[in-house]
């Protein structure tokens, strides 16, 4: 029974380690005129989704200015051959900047709802957004996380405790057995 008890806090600490990490994101170049990229979005768990784009810093420009920019172009989201989601973006607008990569992150539409599963997302129409073709810009999907750092280092400590403590006591409880109980014998025997 403890045995069981032992697998069971293994198998727990694992599984809330393993949610810790974030799925792996398709990013591709921009497209330019009269050309599509299409991204694969592999889904672990639903969640809300934006499409981002990361265009290079022009110049020496320092703070993070409020900026839309005029962005025209149509990104459509299918699984298994079936359109899920369709948008028409025309503007895309400031959201993030990472000054060590000299990037700003922009954000283009609204948030849609995906479920788990492997999407694949037709970005087309690159020739409505000079910005973002002139400046090399690359496109992805991007999960909306919410902010949840308590959360995400209690999961972490919960989940490194109990795959420690399973595998310290499965560990320990394989040399703590006695050989004569294995074999069946009693000590009065």
């Amino acid at each position: 029974m403890l045995r069981l008890v032992l697998l069971g806090l293994t198998f727990v600490g694992a599984t809330l380690l393993a949610l810790q990490f974030p799925p792996a994101t398709d990013i591709q170049p921009f497209p330019g005129p009269n050309l599509t990229v299409r991204l694969e979005l592999n889904n672990r768990f639903g969640g809300d989704y934006r499409i981002e784009l990361s265009l290079p810093i022009v110049g020496q420009d320092v703070g993070l200015p409020s900026e839309a920019l005029p962005c025209e172009f149509t990104a459509s989201i299918e699984q298994g051959g079936a359109n899920v989601q369709a948008q028409r973006i025309k503007a895309i607008v400031l959201v993030g900047e990472l000054g060590q990569a000299h990037t700003r992150q922009y954000s283009a539409g609204d948030s849609f709802h995906l479920m788990r599963g492997t999407y694949y997302a037709t970005i087309a129409g690159g020739a409505g957004c000079p910005a973002a073709t002139a400046r090399g810009a690359s496109v992805r999907i991007e999960k909306q996380e919410r902010e949840h750092i308590v959360g995400s280092v209690v999961q972490t400590i919960a989940g490194a405790a109990f795959l420690l403590a399973g595998l310290l006591g499965l560990i320990f409880g394989v040399f703590n057995t006695r050989p004569e109980a294995s074999l069946g014998r009693t000590r009065e025997e």
